[in-house]
């Protein structure tokens, strides 16, 4: 079939879809539209995070090392709860669990990930562009919480305990300097 006729029944279609006060798109050009979106947004977000300076790690004690059992837990308790990027992480991987079968190995996960993340810092092993990842994190659950994406339990799990480890980098922060006690 010659090309010329080809354009001119696309062009014909497309002349009656542009007339049609009816004519809606079909799913997989939304769908295309919304990736493309997507891809914008996400690359923009890299763009701006890539552009700060690393955060000063939120510390309940005012900076001032724990020196005792009681600093050590308000400090280890009050890292995630005054910074409201852990806040909204820790969340946001509890509310995601929640309407998941066997959804508490995402929470067991990113747990025993954090705590591995603390042992990282306190071995005194830089793990780079932390902020930064803990921003995508808190970014990424967040989208999937406000568009409901169901995703599997392992790729979920996986994430979590890839998030856990910079959460419990910088969660490790707040102790460096301190004695074992605390």
């Amino acid at each position: 079939m010659p090309t010329n006729i080809i354009n001119k029944n696309n062009q014909y279609i497309c002349e009656v879809r542009m007339k049609d006060k009816h004519y809606k798109p079909t799913k997989s050009r939304i769908v295309h539209q919304l990736h493309r979106i997507k891809v914008i947004l996400a690359l923009a977000i890299l763009i701006f995070f890539s552009t700060i300076e690393s955060a000063i790690a939120h510390h309940p004690m005012d900076g001032k090392t724990p020196s005792n059992l009681w600093e050590g837990f308000l400090s280890g308790v009050g890292h995630p709860v005054i910074g409201i990027d852990h806040l909204a992480f820790v969340v946001a991987v509890g509310l995601i669990a929640v309407g998941i079968p066997n959804g508490i190995s995402i929470i067991a996960s990113f747990l025993a990930t954090v705590i591995l993340g603390t042992g990282i810092h306190l071995l005194s092993i830089d793990l780079p562009l932390t902020e930064i990842a803990i921003a995508l994190s808190v970014l990424v659950f967040g989208t999937m919480l406000a568009l409901k994406q169901k995703l599997s339990v392992q790729f979920l799990s996986i994430f979590a305990a890839i998030a856990g480890i910079f959460h419990g980098y910088a969660y490790g922060e707040a102790i460096i300097g301190a004695e074992m006690t605390p």
